[in-house]
């Protein structure tokens, strides 16, 4: 079952919606998909800077979604190290 938040809107009303966990989740992972649609594939600091989340946001809903088989990640890779350029 659903858990049912309470939130303000964002226009500033002291007017209260109630959203069920399910509508919030949707409101997350909808941009990042949407992004990701237009754009093709991308770094979690790119889907964030794009959507206005921060990269650990990003991180969980791209792990979320991919537990989910919404999307796929492809390439994980080394940073560079200091004096020797990645292989």
């Amino acid at each position: 079952m659903a858990r049912a938040l309470n939130l303000s809107r964002a226009e500033g009303d002291s007017a209260m919606r109630t959203m069920t966990s399910d509508d919030w989740w949707g409101e997350l992972d909808g941009p990042v998909l949407d992004y990701l649609a237009r754009r093709g594939a991308a770094s979690p600091d790119e889907i964030a800077r794009a959507v206005g989340l921060t990269p650990a946001s990003v991180t969980s809903i791209i792990a979320m979604l991919a537990s989910e088989g919404r999307l796929r990640i492809a390439r994980v890779e080394l940073q560079e190290r200091a004096g020797r350029a990645a292989a």
